[in-house]
């Protein structure tokens, strides 16, 4: 079984990041202002944006449409 490897980056250090083995991202903001990051090697990037908070009934949180863009993309 191959071992996955997980980062988690600041989006300043994400848009340094590079990588001489394929890898994927998944990319959260708030204001959906995206890190540019390196093509090189990525085979995959999801980009989410929504608000960092607490309260479900907003309209800018985290969705369970979201979710599952998230679980399916990192199933995938």
């Amino acid at each position: 079984m191959e071992r996955k490897h997980f980062e988690v980056r600041s989006a300043y250090n994400a848009a340094l990041f590079r990588c001489d083995r394929p890898w994927a991202a998944i990319s959260i903001s708030t204001l959906g202002d995206f890190p540019v990051l390196a093509e090189e090697n990525r085979q995959g990037l999801l980009q989410l944006a929504f608000a960092d908070t607490a309260e479900p009934d907003r309209a800018d949180s985290f969705t369970a449409a979201q979710a599952v863009t998230l679980l399916d993309y990192v199933a995938a």
